[in-house]
């Protein structure tokens, strides 16, 4: 309906303030025309007259969300629940509620049968799949999202969810398929033109990688994982201010990902800021101590200030959590080096650079070597 409609109707309660109906309708009217606020003052209105209108204690528990009072929406959502449990809209609401309180673990529970309701509201599946992913539960959400596609080809959200599960399964090419899709439905899709990119930095094609990233944060400047393909793609044109920055940025965008932590760590490791890297990986280290990287990181960084006795009880660390730690292996070797065994570390950082399907199912060996050989090209 039409502001004009809309206006008709204030009109209309002029004359007859007390007509419920007539409140409910204008009130949702409000609501649709972005009016938050006012739809919240009708909805009073009409629930002074009756409480229990479930209407209109729908309409402003909207508009609350909409305003950003989640809260205050998701108490009345829950009251409505409680008188209409199987009602799909309510418990996909509440549950997109639970969401934004980062609560995902609560929200999966309302979301469990929404592949049922797909056909008429889609969005309920598509915040399961996205919570799944923030549960770190990938191959449900995968499986979730290959149900929806048979159901569904041309949903471009699934398509784009399932490019995001791709990435970090590690299915570059999958993802690169489902992003192309999705941006075909829908060419704004921040997070496809992300896939897109990552796919592309998969093979070190830095140029279409920056490309998608540009265009990622063109259309959301707080996707953080945009940020983060751009710095590594950065990296690899050896534009290490200019990756630091993005890293710092990402970090912004997503303080809790550690492996952003990481990433900005060697990226001032490089730079020869050792410091700088060291407060890094502590920063991170405060968030979650049990990510072996973290502490790998800190070995090396020991080593290079010439604290072997600090660098071995954090590589100690690192191996405990993880004994296939990059960052770990890697302190081990130079560590090992500057014990003066050399022939022992050079099997060490063999090792490492023979790892299998490190990178994109290459070797870290490969990986350089590609890179090498697109340096010369270029």
């Amino acid at each position: 309906m039409s502001q004009q409609q809309y206006e008709r109707y204030l009109s209309f309660l002029e004359s007859d303030p007390s007509n419920i109906q007539l409140i409910s309708n204008t009130a949702s009217l409000a609501q649709e025309l972005g009016h938050f606020q006012k739809a919240i003052e009708l909805s009073n209105t009409g629930l002074f007259l009756d409480p229990n209108h479930q209407v209109l204690i729908s309409t402003k528990a909207l508009s609350l969300l909409s305003l950003g009072q989640i809260d205050e929406a998701l108490s009345l959502f829950e009251k409505i629940h409680q008188n209409d449990s199987s009602n799909p809209s309510i418990r996909y609401n509440i549950a997109y509620c639970l969401a934004l309180q980062n609560k995902p673990e609560e929200a999966i529970t309302l979301l469990e049968d929404a592949l049922n309701y797909y056909a008429e509201l889609p969005q309920m599946l598509h915040l399961q799949m996205r919570m799944l992913y923030d549960i770190e539960q990938l191959e449900q959400a995968i499986e979730l999202g290959k149900q929806a596609v048979a159901l569904q080809p041309a949903d471009g959200k699934v398509h784009e969810l399932l490019s995001s599960l791709y990435v970090d399964t590690n299915d570059f090419l999958s993802a690169q398929q489902h992003a192309a899709i999705a941006l075909q439905t829908n060419p704004n899709f921040s997070l496809a033109h992300t896939s897109m990119g990552t796919a592309a930095l998969s093979t070190q094609d830095d140029l279409m990688a920056i490309q998608h990233f540009d265009h990622a944060l063109k259309l959301n400047q707080q996707n953080g994982r945009a940020w983060l393909g751009k710095a590594m793609a950065l990296m690899l044109q050896n534009k290490l201010k200019e990756a630091e920055q993005c890293f710092n940025t990402t970090i912004n965008n997503m303080p809790s990902h550690l492996g952003s932590y990481q990433a900005l760590a060697w990226c001032q490791i490089s730079q020869g800021n050792i410091p700088a890297a060291e407060a890094t990986v502590k920063k991170a280290l405060a968030i979650d101590d049990t990510f072996s990287e973290n502490h790998g990181t800190l070995a090396v960084l020991a080593v290079m200030q010439g604290n072997i006795e600090a660098a071995q009880a954090a590589a100690k660390i690192a191996l405990k959590l993880d004994k296939a730690s990059f960052s770990g292996n890697y302190a081990q070797a130079l560590i090992t080096k500057a014990q003066g065994n050399e022939k022992e570390a050079q099997q060490r950082i063999d090792a490492i650079l023979d790892s299998p399907e490190i990178i994109n199912h290459q070797s870290l060996r490969q990986f350089i070597a590609q890179h090498a050989q697109k340096q010369t090209k270029h």
